[in-house]
């Protein structure tokens, strides 16, 4: 009996180091399992890493490409619209789709005359001034839908004889509007520079100014006022006073030169 206790104890005190043991290697292989995943996880997470910022590097790349491509057609479109946009004059209106046929504008004058009575008068006070420049006469009177008249020249002296009322240009009051649809008509096709000159005018003689202060209907016209603004509304009685004609000689050349 005593044998068998020894026996006994033997065997548990053997079965105790082996379960110590077997603890011991439980748990030294859990610890390396551990260090082994978190070793896997951290080289997981260091790629996932690289994709992401190659990833964020590609986007960035290509957004940029993107906004280069989109600046470019933009700035293109932009430069084709101001190229073919017409350039203004700034004292003349656009020009019509008719007037634009036109091929060419000559560096002359033309002399207008409403009548043929003092027409003859008109253009030798017009060549007083124009010396070496070209002077075309015409004679308007009896001449309808004058709206449609076009010139080649790019001055044009627009004489106007003394009436009663002083009335330079017509006002929509006025049955007839011949001169005004004229002169209107030719601003607006943007090519000729008008001077309004009104004849005739006693109070006009030898002015040192171009036009005889408030006459007629200048400042109430609206076409006039703005001729009026360019300096090219003028006033004699028979001939150009010397400052009119200093005046009219420096526009011509600046003009036609």
């Amino acid at each position: 009996m005593h044998n068998l206790m020894g026996i006994i104890q033997q065997i548990q005190k053997e079965i105790r180091g082996d379960m110590k043991r077997l603890r011991k290697d439980i748990e030294e292989n859990f610890n390396t399992t551990q260090q082994h995943f978190s070793n896997v996880s951290d080289k997981v997470r260091f790629h996932t890493n690289i994709e992401i910022d190659s990833m964020k590097s590609f986007v960035h790349e290509k957004v940029f490409y993107i906004s280069v491509v989109f600046v470019m057609v933009l700035i293109m479109i932009v430069f084709r619209c101001f190229c073919k946009r017409p350039s203004k004059n700034l004292q003349q209106a656009p020009l019509r789709d008719d007037a634009k046929k036109l091929s060419y504008f000559e560096n002359n004058v033309a002399v207008v005359s409403f009548s043929e009575h003092n027409a003859n008068l008109h253009l030798k006070i017009a060549k007083s001034v124009t010396e070496d420049f070209k002077c075309n006469q015409i004679i308007l009177g009896g001449v309808r839908n004058l709206s449609g008249l076009q010139l080649t020249s790019k001055v044009c002296f627009v004489f106007v004889d003394k009436n009663e009322r002083n009335i330079i240009l017509e006002t929509d009051n006025d049955v007839s509007q011949t001169k005004s649809d004229f002169v209107q008509s030719i601003i607006k096709q943007g090519n000729t520079q008008v001077l309004v000159i009104y004849c005739q005018h006693e109070n006009s003689n030898n002015l040192t100014r171009l036009c005889y202060p408030n006459l007629g209907n200048v400042q109430n016209h609206k076409t006039l006022s703005q001729l009026r603004k360019q300096n090219c509304v003028l006033s004699i009685e028979s001939e150009f006073s010397a400052y009119q004609k200093d005046y009219l000689r420096i526009f011509l050349n600046e003009t036609l030169t």
